[in-house]
Formats: structure tokens, C-alpha cells, sequence
């Protein structure tokens, strides 16, 4: 298995995506295109896999993939073999996990808690070395780049880098460097739900899975000062989520709550919300078989 140290990665800008991905090419098509956005969200994240699980399940078929944070992790194993596979595959990695694990990908830079090219290893053994290339779903992973804010899609390579460096989330990742002394970041601080990324690949119609659950616990008259903090930082991300939703034709959002992102480096049972993700996908399918219509 080879290792993943500081990947040299490929970057695309939105620009040259609209030329290579024209719209035009869908409108030759019998029926709309179909993407699919995968959004941030952490532990979260698992939501996904239980949406994935009921769309595949009803014949649902995609055109395009796109993912954010962990929305990259799940979608590119998805959009790899176009089934669930390789995301079952995963489910068993975190399961099979020790706690030896865990603390070998604990970081001494004080750039992030946890070492994200250690952790690239681990994910390795699901990954190989897979690339862009190999996807039977045409796949793009978003991160941001730290020292321009650019919004960077990665549609090239191999995809575990470009994975990575969408779920570097800054100060609990380690931030992935790329070629040329680039450095990247979570891609949910631009594009929390990556639907103009499915849309610059040519996508007619968007199904958005949104993992976003802000203000859940939120409801006291009287904020203490951390909490005021928290709070402002959340109405900007709850603002520009809606955003992205805002252009999508079907949107799902699983009632998750907000578990700690550092449940997913436990042996926590969080099984519930793949089936919360189960639920939120039924409650959709009515929706989401009209846009085939």
C-alpha cells in the first residue's frame, strides 16, 4: 500500500469546469441530467450513506456526483462503482478500527488536532489508489484554496488526495498541501453543498442532501458568551447553505442534530444516523421520481 504523505494535486477552477462540462451536451440527452450534492457535515456525514442506500434501492441513477467535506468521502466511494460497495466498505473500516488507530493520527502541529496525511493511510485501504478516471459517476470533490479563498474542484488524480483536501476542516485537519506550496482546506467554508459545482458539470436537475442543523439546540433567551460566539459564525454558514440549496430542484435534509465531528474517531454507535438518512430519503422519493417524469 503506498502512503499518502503531501499529495501533489490538480487543481481546476470554476472557469475552465463550464468550458470542459458544457450544459449544451445535456440538452442532447432524452431526459434532464441528474446530480447529486453531498454536503459538509462531519459525524453527520453518515446521513448520506443511508440516503445513498434508499435512492439505490428505488432505481435512482445519476449523472453527476459532487461532494463537500464528508460529502467527498462518501459520494467519491459511491461514484467509484456507482453502488454502495465501497461505502459499505467504509461502515466496516470505522467498525474494524482500534484505538491504537486513533491515537497514531493525532497531530503535533498546531495547524490541526488531528494529522490529515495519517488518516489518508487509513482511508487508503478502502481508496487503493483509485483515481478521478476510475468513476463509473463523473465526480468532483470541493475544497478552498486557504491562501486565495478559490473555491478549487478537483475532477483529476487520485481521489483520496483530493478527498482529504475537502475534509480538512482548519484547526481539526491538518491542511493538505498541494503543488506549487498550495494549501487547502475544508471546501464547506465556500461551498457547503455543492450544488453550483454540479451545475458548472452540466447538471438539468439537483437532488442536495443538506446536513446542516445550525440552531437545533438553540432556543434560550440568554446566550452565554460562547454560545453568542457559535451562533454568529452559524448565521453566516446557515446563509450561505441556503444559498446553495436555493438552487436545487430537491433538497434532503436528515434530522441528525449536531453530533461532534470527533464522534466518527470513536467506537460511538451512530447508527441512527444512516437511518435518520433513510427516513429523509422515503419522505423525498415523490419528488425525486417527478424529476424523471
Amino acid at each position: 500500500m503506498s502512503l499518502v504523505g503531501s499529495p501533489q494535486l490538480p487543481e481546476v477552477q470554476a472557469p475552465l469546469l463550464r468550458r470542459i462540462f458544457s450544459p449544451q451536451t445535456a440538452s442532447k440527452k432524452q431526459r434532464p441530467t441528474l446530480g447529486l450534492a453531498l454536503g459538509g457535515g462531519g459525524a453527520k456525514g453518515l446521513a448520506h450513506i443511508g440516503v445513498l442506500k434508499v435512492l439505490t434501492e428505488n432505481g435512482i441513477q445519476f449523472d453527476y456526483v459532487a461532494g463537500t467535506s464528508v460529502g467527498a468521502l462518501v459520494g467519491s466511494l459511491f461514484a467509484v462503482t456507482g453502488d454502495m460497495t465501497l461505502v459499505d466498505d467504509l461502515i466496516t473500516l470505522r467498525e474494524d478500527m482500534k484505538f491504537t488507530d486513533y491515537i497514531g493520527m493525532i497531530s503535533r502541529r498546531a495547524s490541526g488536532v488531528i494529522n490529515t496525511a495519517q488518516l489518508a493511510k487509513i482511508l487508503q485501504t478502502v481508496y487503493g489508489n483509485r483515481s478521478f478516471s476510475e468513476c463509473k459517476i463523473p465526480f468532483q470533490a470541493v475544497a478552498v484554496n486557504i491562501q486565495t479563498g478559490d473555491v478549487v474542484r478537483f475532477n483529476e488524480g487520485k481521489l483520496i488526495d483530493a478527498v482529504t483536501a475537502s475534509f480538512a476542516i482548519p484547526y481539526l485537519f491538518t491542511p493538505v498541501k498541494g503543488g506549487e506550496g498550495v494549501t487547502y482546506v475544508d471546501g464547506g467554508l465556500a461551498e457547503p453543498i455543492p450544488v453550483p459545482t454540479l451545475k458548472a458539470m452540466g447538471a438539468d436537475r439537483v437532488i442536495a442532501i443538506n446536513l446542516a442543523d445550525y440552531f437545533s439546540e438553540q432556543g434560550e433567551s440568554k446566550l452565554k458568551l460562547g454560545q453568542f460566539s457559535s451562533n454568529v459564525l452559524n448565521t453566516m454558514k446557515r446563509h450561505l447553505t441556503e444559498a446553495m440549496c436555493y438552487e436545487a430542484d430537491v433538497v434532503i435534509s436528515p434530522a441528525v442534530g449536531n453530533p461532534p465531528v470527533t464522534d466518527l474517531f470513536t467506537d460511538k454507535d451512530l447508527s441512527y444516523l444512516i437511518a435518520e438518512g433513510e427516513k429523509a430519503a422515503r419522505a423525498a422519493l415523490p419528488g425525486i421520481l417527478a424529476l424523471k417524469a
